[in-house]
């Protein structure tokens, strides 16, 4: 079994552009109402999908948007967790928090915000010490 979480949000195209571009994902679907996204093997880790496109969702009709992305943190594997960083950076992305290492968790993550309020953390693989 495996989890694919649809997002909610008010621009799908601008959403996806972000996405791919800080994380390296492509689109597999595009469009303004809806889109996939997958990993550089292919597998869709996401689907975007405007609050208010009319597709007979019972789970996005009359969607309050303030709440969107409320409570969830979305965690994103990333083989280079400072070029993902850079690019985080060089988008203008709104962080939550820096790069730094977790020792909890055992490796190496940053969190950013995105325009809907979803939290998005990358994180390295498992690290038993910090690197630099």
């Amino acid at each position: 079994m495996s989890l694919t979480p649809m997002l909610t949000v008010t621009d799908v195209e601008a959403t996806s552009s972000w996405l791919q571009t800080i994380f390296a994902l492509t689109s597999v679907h595009g469009g303004p109402e809806f889109d996939m996204l997958a990993d550089g093997e292919g597998q869709v880790v996401m689907w975007l999908h405007r609050h208010d496109a009319d597709h007979d969702h019972a789970q996005t009709s009359g969607l309050d948007m303030s709440r969107v992305g409320s409570g969830i943190v979305f965690y994103l594997q990333t083989g280079d967790i400072e070029a993902t960083n850079a690019r985080a950076s060089a988008l203008g992305a709104t962080f939550v928090e820096e790069l730094h290492h977790n020792p909890l968790a055992h490796h190496r993550e940053f969190t950013i915000k995105s325009a809907d309020g979803y939290l998005f953390a990358a994180h390295t693989a498992l690290q038993s010490e910090p690197s630099s």
